[in-house]
This record gives C-alpha cells, structure tokens and sequence, in this order.
C-alpha cells in the first residue's frame, strides 16, 4: 500500500542516520513513535536515539553549538518588548490602540517580513499601519540589541550566514519532513547547506511538486448532513463502530477553531461516556491537536481570578469563581461550606465585596432576612457554618497581608516572588496531582511561565501589582498550552498539523465551501500589493485556492480510504461540499446525498432515555419521612405550597434542603420589597389598631407622619443596608411610603369600623400529622363579631386559584384551618391596583369582596357545593390531602401549569428531559 511505503522510507531514513527536521513537534512526536514500534517490532531492546526535532528547536541547537555571543531571546520576552514597542509609540492612533490583538496582528507581519525577506520601500508607498509597523520594527531592534541578544524572527539568518562561512558542520544528510512549501528563507537555508556538500530530502514530499503531484487514488466517500452538530455526532459514532485494535483513525478539520469546542463535546460523550464522573480515571480515546490559551486550564484561571482581586470590594461572579474553584478548598468540606458562603453572598444581594468583608460575614451571624428557599433557613447559618471556618479566616488573612504588602512599583522578579507568597497563602492549588495529569502538566506550564514573567526586568522595569497582573494575564492568554497525553487510537486535527502523519481511515470534517478553500485574510500591516506580488499566505483568493489544493493532495495520499463530510446548514445559511473534493476525478469518488446515520448511541443521557432502560426502572417510590427527619423539617405553609405545585419540588426543598443560587439584582429583589411592605403595615397597624383611630389620624393630618415612621421601622426590621447606598434607600423609603399612603386612602379608609386583631399572627398547627408553623399577616374583627384572614400581596394574585385541588397559593386555606373565618382575602398592595381580593360569607364583609352564594360564577366552578360552610369543608379536604402527600413521601415530578416557570431546581428534577425521553421511545 502507498501508506506503508511512505512510513517505512522514513522509517529507512532515520534508521541510516539522517537528522529529520520537521515542521512541529507533533510530527517528531509521531515518527518517534514509528521508529520505537519499528525497533521493538524487530526484536531490539534498546537503540541509538534519532535526531528528530521540529525546526525552529534545530536551529537553536545549532546557533547554540557555536558558542555565540548573544542568545536568543525568549519568546516571553519578545512578545513582551514587542507589545512595549507598540504601547509607547506616541504616533498612533487612540483607535488602533484601543484594539484588541494590534500588537499581535503586527508582530505576525514582522515575522512575515523576516521569512520572506522583504523590506518595505519608502513611507510614501506605505498605508498608515504599514508605516508604524516599520517604525516598531526599527525601535524593536533597536532595543533587542541594547538588550544583548538576537530576535527570534532573525535566528534562521544569523544560522545560515554561519553555515555559508563554514562554522557549523551541517551532517551529510538531512530530511525535511512534513513541509507543505518553502519559504524564501527556507530555500537559502537549504542552499546553503547543499553548497557545503550536505544532502537535502524531503518526505513525504517535496513541497514543489505537491501542486502538481496526483494523489494516490485510494477511496473517497463524500456524505453531507443537516448541520455541524448531527455531522461531529455521526463521526463520532462511526469511530466508536469502526474503531479496531491497532487502527488509527484520523478527523482532519479545516476549520478546526469552529469545531473544536463541538468535537470536544460530543466526542467525548459517545467515545468516552464516563469521563462526566469526575471520580472515574478513564483512559483518553481521542486527541484534538489544537491547543487553547494557558488561560482557559482550570487550575490556571483559579490562579489569575485569585490574583486579579484587590483589596477594595469586586464583582460578586469575580468571587464566586474563586469560592466554587475546586483549586481554592482546602478540603471536599471546606468545598461546600463555601458554596454556602457564595449563596449567602447572593441571597444578601451583594454585587461588590472585598476580601476584608468576607472575613466578617464569617465572623458574624447572617442577617434574620427569611431565605427564599423554606429548606435553607440563614439563622441557624445553614449551608454556611456547617464547617470549622477556622483555617479558612487564616488563609483569607493571609491574603488580605499580602495585598497591603504588594504596595508600590517593583520589579517582575520581585513581583513572581510576591504574587507567588499570595497563591500560596491563600492555599492555591489546594492539593497535588499526579504527574502527567492535565492539572499537572498545566501547573508546569504556569510555573515556566512565572520563570519568563520573573525575566523580565529590563524589559518592563518597575511596574505595580495592577500592570504585573495585567502582564501575566496577557501572556497567559497568548501562551498555547496542548497537554500532552499517551497516544491515542484517534487523532483530531487541523489541515496543516496533519502533514506528514498517516492513517488506517480519515475522515475530513467540515469540508464544505466557506471552510475550504479559506476565505483571504491579509496581514493589514503589510501592503496588500507586496503581498500579492510576493504570494505571502492568505493574500489573495488565488493563494488560498492554490494552497488549499497542495493541502488536500497530501491528505488525500495519508491514508487507506476517506470520508469527506460537510454541513448542509451554516450559520443559516445553505453550504455545498468543498469544490476541491466535487470535482476529484482520479480517486474512486462515491458521493452520497446523505451520510450514514447510526441511531445507536453510547451517551448517558441517551442511555437513560433508551425504551429497553426506561421499561426496567422501577416506578416513583413513596418515600415517607422518618420522626427524626419531621423534627427537623421546617418551612411553614410553604411546604402545602410546594407540595401542591408539585410533589418532587416539595421533597427536594423541605426534605433534600435544595435551593436555587440567588443572582444578585440591581437594588432590593422583589421579595425584599415585599417583606419590606409586610413589615411596613404591620408596624402601621400596631401603631394605628383600628378603624376608628385611622378616621382621627386622618382627621389630625397625623396620617403622613405614622406611614414615614412605619417606613423608618421597617427596613430596621426587615433588610441588612450594608449593600446599598443611603441615597438609594431614601428612594425606596419614599416608595414604600406612596405605596402606604394608596393602601390606606383606597382600600382601608373606604372600610366601615374594624379592629385590627392581629399582625403577623404566629401559631403552630398540626395537618395530617404534619407540624407546621403558620404565621398569618393579619386577622381582622367587624363590630358584628366576624373574623377575616388578610394576606398581602404585591405581586399577582387570583382567588379563583382557591377552588382548584392544587392551588398555587394555598397558604389561606391552611391559615383558615387555625379559627372559624367569616372572609379570607388577599390584599393586594401593588401601585394603581390595590384593593381586596377575596371570598366572604356574607356581603360587605370587605369592600369589593361578593360573598361566594352570590357569586354564580365561583358556584359553576365548583359543582356540588354552594354555601360557605361547604366550601371551608372542601379547602380543608384540599389541605390535609396535601399534607397527607407530603406525609406519603409522594415524591414525584408532576408541575401544576406554570410551575416550572418559577422553579429553579429543573437542573435536579430534570423535567425538561421528559420530553426528550418520550421522543427516544416513540
């Protein structure tokens, strides 16, 4: 086969000593590992180790072997002098300098220049960018050589000046492997070594003949499908399917940026299914060769968040991030209890807090403000003292030292040591890892780049902490980090990193006609006509179809057959296959209007979904609540409420103790609004008591005075002002204040003489065995002796909700059980709708209010029963059945409508996969 002949002349050239030059380290990697499996393959136990070594690594020996004067400058170093350069040019612009990736973008333009030897003519001919990228060059020299050293980009120059005068031995053979073509600087480099008598090959091929060369005709399927998900799902599975031991299978990808998060996914769901288990050590099945910013590694951004904060008060998700980093707990302990301390956070709707504060919220019990979560009760400190804070506040104190000692501006080397004393008080990385794991290889990575950061001094000089954060951050960010792994029976990969490397199939992945040939991009800072004129990579539309051509010759001869894939549906918009494979002519070419679709999948989710699981699950098990458990079950009528808007919410609140994190809102959350307005009318009733003091009060012009003072009362009462500002407290006091005084003049005042009985009413009550604590804003007495139950409202409310079997809000049929009501009523104090919403025994009980044998449409409802009496037997019958299902242990998920809208533990019940699972089965 033309694939075996390929491998084994390489195979035959590093065994006759030649020293193999490649164009990337994953290419030495790779025939390494071909010419290991040769050696043990012939019965060898240990062997010479070959010269194998990527390019730019080889000429860095050789510059080295010369004893030279200067050394190469790092490419930290180089990056950092760079983008110095460019910061401090007086002569650009705001706008360029406030984009994102100029330096970069321009650094790629000065290496361009470098490789293809070109010199910009005089400034006359040049565009402004062109112009500034010739003066950042002058002054990056410049200072490169003030420095003592010699650029990177300049390295191959300095190299092939050496060989010319004769003092590097360049070895009498040297295979250039993997190069899909050849540079200007690259041609001097092998015609100088070819004029001291050295022997230059190439392998695979000769980049010159890739353009004209056939490829060998090995089998090609062509398949299209709806989009990239179903395309990367169905590749994925078909690995799985085809997958044999000693085969290797290869997905080139394009557009691999685009892909990659996508392959990622759902590779790893149908390949690797028990790699979502964090405590399962599973073995990698696939490689993607594209590496990610250092950044984006875990372990890495915990370490630049912790950094990044200072000591004045931050962003709330800036702390989070930090307290829910598995690099930041001590111990699996610790872990939870500072997800309790995050939700506390929330729940006091904080939106900025330092690190000092976090220290006494610790120290300090939480605020009485009632949880919105019954199951969490934040007096006992649930979910927040459960653990031993002690070396917690240590290490936070810690911290805390360390940013007033990190004061003024020093030096890089001085702020590696400081930086790093502050990861390490406040306990980073938190445990060890084993070597070779990808936490490890990424703390290598992140020390090294604390070395290159430590190197710095004469480059930066004396910066602050702010501008040395910022630093690491940055070359973080532009340090790729590939993690390596063992090898892997399926490789992922790029168009260029594919060269050289063979495979049993191939599969290429998104070949369609945006993706191949690639769109021009040329390089701003270089004119676009020395571009064109120099065919400089990504110029024109002709240079990308003539490279991509190149491209897909070499692939198409690196394997035994091939599938071509491509989405039919891109970013909305209908895509064809790539002309550069609808128009092969010399492989067999078989092309399909759909690819093979396998239904059968290995995911977990699918797996739960699938009929033959579905049908052997048992049934929802009632799971009834021990002695123990009641005692120390609480949530007052919340638990009738929640059992009622469905059985599996109930269970998981009052009995699991789940609850939802809080996202911290502009101001007070609408449920601090209304326990403010709650407390606000009980203290202006306590004050006021009846009807007959309201008329004097108002009769005195007294009224305005009573509402400010059970304003004032009511945020002591009910809210930790801590977070907010005093200005906008004073707002909401004057709004709470206007929402009073519309109460009092529409509804209250309009009302014949009452008595105010009781406010915010605590009883214990007893439903079906369950004990309940009802606390019942307010019980009125008329003069004729009847007793009305008020609740308040500032949201929505329904009375017709009451004559259902599971009513959203039930909490007045529970509070009607305590005594023998004449009226219940909601009242509703929300701005221009206030007023009483309810249901009576009689008329002119409350205003607005009909009594329920007058009111026919309520009766329709409600077949069968037509007097009050009635209709309190029913609501006690709705009650005890809720409580009695709670008692059950009936736990299973079954929403009234709309439930789900104002639910946040759809993430634990995951209702939303019903749907899914009855499609599967269909």
């Amino acid at each position: 086969m033309p694939v075996d002949r390929k491998i084994n002349e390489v195979i035959g050239l590093i065994k006759g000593g030649a020293t193999v030059v490649t164009v990337n380290a994953r290419l030495s990697r790779y025939l390494r590992s071909l010419y290991d499996m040769d050696m043990e393959k012939s019965g060898h136990t240990a062997w010479p180790t070959p010269v194998i070594i990527p390019l730019f690594s080889w000429l860095e020996n050789l510059w080295a072997e010369n004893w030279p004067d200067r050394p190469v400058l790092s490419a930290i170093r180089a990056q950092t002098l760079w983008e110095k350069v460019v910061s401090e040019d007086r002569l650009l612009s705001k706008e360029i300098m406030s984009s994102r990736g100029i330096a970069k973008t321009a650094y790629d333009a000065y290496s361009l220049i470098r490789e293809y030897c070109i010199t910009l003519p005089e400034d006359i001919y040049l565009t402004e960018e062109a112009k500034g990228l010739k003066r950042w060059a002058e002054m990056y020299d410049g200072e490169v050589g003030r420095l003592g050293f010699i650029e990177p980009a300049s390295l191959p120059d300095r190299v092939i000046r050496l060989v010319r005068e004769g003092r590097i031995d360049i070895l009498e053979r040297v295979v250039f492997a993997g190069f899909d073509e050849l540079t200007p600087r690259m041609a001097s480099l092998i015609t100088a070594i070819e004029g001291k008598r050295g022997k230059v090959e190439f392998w695979p091929f000769h980049p010159e003949t890739l353009n004209s060369q056939p490829p060998t005709p090995n089998p090609i399927s062509i398949r299209s499908y709806a989009d990239e998900v179903e395309e990367v799902i169905q590749a994925a599975r078909w690995a799985r399917r085809s997958l044999r031991p000693d085969m290797r299978i290869g997905f080139i990808v394009p557009d691999i940026e685009r892909y990659k998060g996508i392959i990622r996914r759902e590779f790893t769901a149908e390949l690797n299914p028990e790699a979502v288990f964090p405590w399962k050590d599973t073995k990698e099945v696939f490689n993607i060769s594209l590496g990610g910013p250092l950044s984006d590694e875990p372990i890495v951004k915990a370490a630049l968040d912790i950094l990044s904060i200072g000591a004045d008060a931050e962003d709330i998700n800036k702390i989070s991030a930090i307290l829910l980093s598995p690099y930041f707990a001590a111990t699996d302990e610790e872990y939870f209890s500072l997800a309790g301390l995050d939700a506390r956070l929330r729940r006091e709707n904080r939106f900025k807090v330092s690190i000092s504060e976090i220290i006494r919220i610790i120290e300090r019990p939480p605020s009485p403000q009632p949880s919105t979560h019954p199951g969490i009760n934040p007096s006992r400190g649930e979910g927040v003292f459960g653990y031993d804070m002690t070396m917690l506040r240590k290490r936070l104190g810690s911290w805390t030292s360390s940013l007033k000692e990190g004061r003024g501006n020093i030096l890089p080397s001085s702020w590696a040591d400081n930086l790093s004393k502050l990861l390490k008080d406040t306990g980073w990385p938190s445990r060890r890892y084993a070597a070779g794991s990808a936490e490890y290889q990424a703390l290598n990575a992140w020390n090294k780049l604390m070395e290159g950061f430590a190197s710095l001094d004469d480059v930066l000089g004396r910066i602050s902490r702010t501008e040395a954060v910022s630093c690491l951050s940055k070359i973080a960010n532009d340090t790729i980090h590939q993690p390596e792994s063992e090898e892997c029976p399926i490789q992922v990969m790029g168009l260029l990193e594919s060269s050289g490397i063979y495979f049993d199939h191939l599969w290429i992945l998104g070949a369609h006609t945006d993706s191949l040939p690639a769109l021009p991009s040329p390089n701003p800072f270089i004119p676009l006509f020395i571009q064109k004129r120099l065919d400089l990579p990504h110029s024109t539309p002709e240079r990308e179809l003539s490279f991509s051509k190149r491209l897909v010759n070499r692939v198409l001869s690196s394997a035994h057959s091939i599938d071509v894939s491509y989405p039919k549906v891109v970013d909305k918009k209908e895509v064809f296959v790539s002309p550069l494979f609808d128009h092969t002519e010399n492989p067999p070419l078989e092309k399909r209007d759909a690819g093979r679709f396998i239904t059968e999948s290995s995911r977990l989710k699918d797996a739960v979904h699938s009929m033959s699981l579905i049908g052997d699950m048992p049934p929802d098990i009632d799971i009834p609540p021990s002695e123990e458990e009641l005692g120390m079950t609480s949530g007052g009528t919340s638990i009738i409420k929640d059992q009622s808007w469905c059985p599996f919410r109930a269970f998981a609140i009052h009995r699991l103790r789940a609850c939802g994190i809080e996202t911290p809102g502009l101001g007070l959350s609408a449920q601090n609004r209304g326990t403010i307005i709650h407390s606000a009318l009980k203290a202006f009733w306590d004050s006021v008591r009846d009807s007959v003091r309201l008329r004097e009060i108002i009769g005195r012009n007294d009224l305005e005075r009573i509402i400010r003072d059970s304003v004032i009362v009511a945020f002591r009462r009910s809210y930790p002002i801590e977070p907010l500002s005093e200005r906008y407290l004073e707002l909401e006091k004057e709004r709470v204040a206007d929402i009073l005084r519309e109460w009092i003049k529409v509804a209250e005042s309009e009302r014949g003489d009452f008595t105010v009985d009781k406010t915010e009413y605590t009883t214990e009550m007893t439903i079906e065995g369950l004990k309940i604590t009802a606390r019942l804003d307010r019980i009125d007495m008329v003069d004729d002796g009847k007793k009305i139950i008020i609740d308040y409202k500032t949201g929505e409310c329904n009375k017709n909700d009451w004559l259902t079997e599971r009513p959203r809000d039930p909490q007045l049929l529970v509070y009607n059980l305590v005594d023998t009501f004449d009226a219940i009523s909601f009242a509703k104090v929300k701005p221009g709708e206030c007023g009483f919403i309810g249901i009576s025994k009689e008329d002119d009980i409350l205003p607005g209010v009909v009594s329920f044998e007058k009111d026919a449409k309520l009766r329709e409802k409600l077949q069968g029963i037509n007097t009050w009496d009635e209709l309190t037997v029913s609501w006690k019958g709705v009650v005890n059945g809720l409580a009695r299902q709670f008692m059950e242990g009936k736990n299973e998920v079954d929403p009234i409508e709309k439930a789900c809208d104002y639910c946040d533990l759809k993430g634990l019940c995951r209702v939303f996969e019903e749907d899914v699972g009855m499609e599967g089965n269909e």
